[in-house]
């Protein structure tokens, strides 16, 4: 997904939560620690011959001193800021369902 903007996360393995994939993958990819909230939105894709349930959590950081590990750069953003041209096709799915939350 190189040059594209997406939500932070990542699949879940195996035995593990959405919950606890949040957790492990904002300490993997930025170094640091979140405490999730609720499910605010679900959308399915496909990719080839599989298909996958995207979840979109609220949560809350435990620091904002961000060790970027996997990334360029981060920025916050409103809904109505995000251009899909420049945001992956698949978290683009979630943008409608979160709009009635910002």
């Amino acid at each position: 997904m190189g040059g594209k903007w997406e939500f932070p996360g990542g699949k879940a393995e195996k035995g593990e939560s959405d919950e606890d994939a949040l957790r492990r993958e904002f300490m993997e990819e930025f170094g640091v620690g979140i405490k999730v909230g609720e499910l605010w939105a679900e959308a399915d894709f496909s990719s080839g011959e599989k298909l996958y349930r995207l979840g979109a959590y609220g949560i809350s950081f435990e620091s904002l001193d961000f060790t970027m590990t996997e990334h360029d750069r981060w920025r916050w953003a409103r809904i109505d800021e995000i251009e899909e041209d420049g945001f992956v096709g698949s978290d683009f799915l979630l943008l409608p369902l979160l709009a009635g939350r910002a």
